[in-house]
This record gives C-alpha cells, structure tokens and sequence, in this order.
C-alpha cells in the first residue's frame, strides 16, 4: 500500500477537495491500467516514471553531499527505486486532474483544489501546466504562490527527509487553491513523482544525534496516516 501525502487540515465538516487522480506503479495489477483507453499507456507511464526516478536518484546524491554523509547511506535506504523500478518500494507517479469552476460561481466554502498536507516519503517531483494553484507554507507560516514555470521542476522536502536530516530539511506543507482570476475557471493538469524510501528501511536521524528515533517507514507512514485522518 502507498501512503503518499498526509493531510493536516482534515476535520468531518472538511470539504471535499475538486480533483481525481490516477496513481501508476509497475507493481500495479496489469488490469489497472488504462492501455485499451490510450495506446501504449503502460509503456509511457513507465518511462515518465524512471525518468523521474533518474532525477530523484540525482538529488540523493546531492543531499548525501550536502550532509557529509556516507555515500551509501541514502542509496541502502532507496535500493528499490535507486537499484530497480520500485522493488519493495511505495515510489509511484501520481496523474492529478483538478476541473475548473464554472465562470461566474464561488468555490464553495473551504474547498480547495488538494488541501494543505505534506508528503510521507523523501522528496516529490512536481510537472504542472500553466494554470496557476500551487501554493507552499513557509517556516513564518505564510502561504506562497509558486508561478507555473515552464519545463522546470518543483521539488518538495517530505516527512521522511526531515526526519533524516534532523529538521535541516523541513517536510514543506504544500497546497492547491482557486487563485483569482482566470485560472480558477480553468482545468489544471499534473503528474507527481513520489520518491520513498524502501518499505522495510528505517526512518532515522542519520546526523549521529538521535533526534528521531528508528522506525520503519511503512510504520511511520502508516502514524503519519493515520494521525491526518484523525484531524
């Protein structure tokens, strides 16, 4: 089971967010995918993913940098996504559609686009289209726009990184909204790549100063889980 992101702004009275979604791994059972709708989907949905995956690769290396860590430290914590194409591994590409209101109505009440939560794993990759929507939370508490930018990438910090690197890497609370103007009205496309680390691999502060005790990440996505719901 996958436990991509947790929602921390979830109450009974909540509204529902405006979305669908498609969640694609290569575990997934053939019979899931869409191939009989669009041609080839398995194949494209497979070279998205391990593109992502490559890029995801690449940012381990350069946070094991930034950390003075051993090399090897986060490659043993990611094998089957660094080593294979999510082997005992919750990694997955995520197809979002969030449909536009119609012009002249109102969001109702508190309903967003994807509400405020932060993502399990170790770091997320973002495509987005030009409809603007994206917002992330800094550490003053203020929610920032994040401007659709062509071919660029938005890398999200997730709840794992955090606990590895102590709170030097912070999970970023993140969220879609109805932005004003035109955008609102319009249909908003994206694919998101959750990188986690693999499912037996312990969840630790890897600096020495124990901050974090270990846990499993699947137990500790599972807490994370299950502490949004009950919000």
């Amino acid at each position: 089971m996958a436990f991509p992101e947790s929602r921390t702004s979830t109450s009974p009275s909540a509204k529902p967010d405006l979305k669908e979604v498609y969640n694609y791994s290569p575990n997934m059972k053939k019979e899931l995918i869409f191939t009989e709708e669009v041609e080839n989907a398995d194949k494209t949905l497979y070279t998205v993913l391990n593109e992502l995956r490559k890029q995801f690769i690449r940012v381990l290396e350069l946070i094991t940098l930034a950390l003075n860590i051993d090399g090897y430290v986060l490659h043993n914590l990611h094998k089957g996504i660094v080593e294979d194409v999510c082997k005992n591994n919750n990694s997955l590409l995520r197809y979002a559609f969030y449909p536009g209101i119609p012009e002249g109505t109102e969001p109702k009440k508190g309903q967003l686009r994807f509400g405020e939560h932060s993502d399990f794993g170790t770091v997320s990759f973002v495509v987005t289209d030009n409809v603007s929507c994206f917002e992330f939370q800094n550490t003053s508490g203020e929610w920032l726009a994040v401007p659709p930018m062509p071919d660029a990438l938005i890398m999200i910090g997730c709840n794992s990184l955090q606990r590895f690197t102590s709170d030097r890497y912070r999970a970023v609370p993140h969220r879609g909204v109805f932005s004003e103007g035109q955008d609102r009205f319009t249909d908003r496309q994206s694919i998101v790549f959750f990188g986690s680390p693999d499912d037996d691999a312990i969840v630790e502060s890897l600096d020495g100063d124990r901050k974090y005790s270990p846990i499993p990440f699947l137990q500790y996505a599972e807490q994370l889980f299950l502490a949004g719901q009950q919000k």
